[in-house]
């Protein structure tokens, strides 16, 4: 049977969850958090979750835990098959987060991790080895720092494009019926851009970049003519 603690908590979570998505962590006091949660005792937020970063860390957990844990069986079993191409693992990167658009309060999560990049939160362990196949099959075929630039590029496209989308079907349950064709053009999008060629222009900044600075001529000091 559920404690009473665990159900204010949860409330407070769900309270919190909706503000964050709505006008973005920052513009939430713990006040109306703790109003929205329909809670009497005024120091409930603090005694659960301590302060805005612990509760927003809190309202993030609850959904990274279960996308790590659903992109770990994706891994696992493209690790069975020997699949470990780009299309595979953009879908790994992919689906997971868009298995949020299915209910209210995975959609408030799309949208409160958009307006927190590009911050970086807890490593999770699936994660980290997504993370890891990206960056192995990226330079193999890019120079590192090319690479490098593209990885980092994925959740400045991936969580707006979601984020955008979770909006959409707030307001029209419509757009659900193509949500099919969303996901797998923004897996064909990732893939793109991931395997686009490196143009001339972008491969001689890569040079000018990466050259080691030439050899600067020193002044010699002139010599003191001894008295």
């Amino acid at each position: 049977m559920p404690r009473a603690g665990d159900a204010t908590r949860r409330s407070i979570l769900d309270a919190a969850e909706k503000l964050f998505a709505e006008r973005g962590p920052g513009a939430v006091s713990l006040n109306e958090v703790n109003s929205a949660a329909r809670q009497r005792n005024t120091a409930a937020v603090h005694y659960h979750f301590k302060n805005r970063d612990g509760l927003l860390a809190a309202v993030l957990e609850r959904h990274r835990e279960e996308i790590d844990a659903r992109r770990g069986a994706l891994l696992d079993g493209l690790e069975l098959s020997g699949d470990a191409e780009l299309d595979a693992l953009a879908r790994v990167l992919v689906l997971p987060l868009a298995e949020k658009l299915e209910n209210r309060s995975g959609r408030c999560y799309l949208r409160i991790q958009s307006t927190l990049l590009p911050q970086a939160g807890r490593p999770h362990p699936a994660t980290s080895r997504l993370v890891a196949g990206f960056g192995k099959k990226l330079e193999a075929v890019l120079p590192p720092d090319i690479a490098e630039a593209r990885g980092r590029l994925l959740p400045l496209l991936v969580f707006p494009a979601l984020a955008e989308r979770a909006q959409l079907e707030e307001r029209q349950r419509s757009a659900r019926a193509q949500r099919t064709l969303f996901v797998e053009n923004l897996i064909d999008a990732i893939v793109a851009i991931l395997s686009a060629p490196v143009s001339e222009r972008t491969a001689q900044c890569t040079v000018t970049s990466t050259s080691p600075p030439g050899k600067r001529l020193r002044r010699r000091p002139p010599r003191r003519r001894p008295r």
